[in-house]
């Protein structure tokens, strides 16, 4: 059964499960994005993919319970989207997730459910992004046009995003990145994980020969503007340009040189793929723009309702019964 303030109560189990928060006696983290994690900080009993309980640093791990499957979820490294076995009725969470694949894991997985609470990051028609293959394409041209003359600052999460350009800096432009240390002590963990990423530490010897000619670096999204790029340029005597790959940059105007609409979320189109792929009874809108996305849901006919609206549909239907 969903209950409000985004929790499950399965058949046969004493406790409630929070999704994605720290609500409850037992937790599900579909990824290790912070925002995601705080039943982790909060030590709560959690149960995830072993990818996710490792890069979120989870010393509780929980056996999955009995009646649920986790699905890949395409978003980052690990996440997972939870489907479970309900009185007589199916359930699909699916968390953060992308139906394309990316440089570090697979495109989510679509199940049938009648019920299917999804994220509303982008659950705007306005938010439909271009070929990803045409996006990073545009990246690559990007890379080789200026890195010869300029050195190039890629603000990126520093887990998830920062490892997906990395792989990107590896694999199409045939470069190796100098990373922050906070982005390369989860690189480690994606490496043994089995994902390979080729990047040298800041701060150390070969990073600081690097610095002698213009170079790649890959820094936290939140410290990267022009005015980083005017006090590098200024320490190191070279032009310096910014860029960042982020859903985002579709519409909106951000600090830097260059912005690519690369997003580790599902755009409207992919949502609307996977609503019609899972074949739901009924939708809820959560993570983002619930209500939003629930009313355009409507106006294209589905049965859509946002995770605020829980509540109220449960006590309609107590009244009703």
């Amino acid at each position: 059964m969903l209950l409000p303030n985004m929790k499950i109560r399965l058949p046969g189990l004493e406790h409630e499960i929070a999704l994605d928060h720290a609500k409850a006696n037992l937790c599900f983290v579909s990824h290790a994005h912070s925002d995601h994690t705080a039943a982790v900080r909060a030590r709560k009993n959690v149960f995830a993919t072993g990818e996710t309980l490792h890069l979120a640093g989870a010393k509780n791990a929980h056996p999955i319970p009995k009646g649920i499957s986790l699905l890949p979820a395409g978003h980052m490294l690990g996440a997972s989207q939870l489907h479970a076995q309900l009185d007589g009725s199916t359930l699909t969470y699916t968390g953060d997730f992308k139906l394309s694949q990316s440089f570090t894991c697979a495109g989510a997985k679509v199940k049938e459910c009648d019920t299917l609470v999804m994220e509303s990051t982008y659950g705007d028609p306005k938010m439909r992004f271009p070929a990803r293959e045409e996006i990073l394409s545009q990246m690559e041209n990007w890379v080789r046009k200026n890195n010869s003359q300029s050195s190039l600052i890629f603000g990126a999460y520093t887990i998830g995003k920062a490892q997906e350009i990395t792989k990107f800096l590896n694999d199409s432009c045939g470069i190796t990145p100098i990373v922050s240390s906070r982005i390369d002590d989860v690189c480690k963990k994606y490496e043994s994980l089995g994902v390979r990423l080729s990047r040298v530490r800041s701060g150390s010897a070969e990073s600081a020969e690097m610095l002698r000619d213009p170079f790649v670096a890959i820094m936290p999204m939140n410290s990267v503007n022009f005015s980083l790029a005017h006090s590098l340029s200024e320490a190191y005597n070279m032009n310096v340009l910014t860029a960042a790959a982020t859903g985002w940059a579709l519409n909106a105007q951000l600090p830097l040189d260059r912005a690519f609409p690369l997003s580790d979320h599902a755009d409207f189109s992919e949502i609307l793929q996977y609503i019609d792929a899972a074949n739901p009874k009924k939708i809820v809108c959560a993570l983002g723009r619930g209500e939003e996305m629930a009313a355009h849901l409507q106006k294209l006919g589905y049965n859509a309702i946002a995770d605020s609206q829980i509540g109220e549909q449960i006590a309609m239907q107590a009244t009703l019964a």
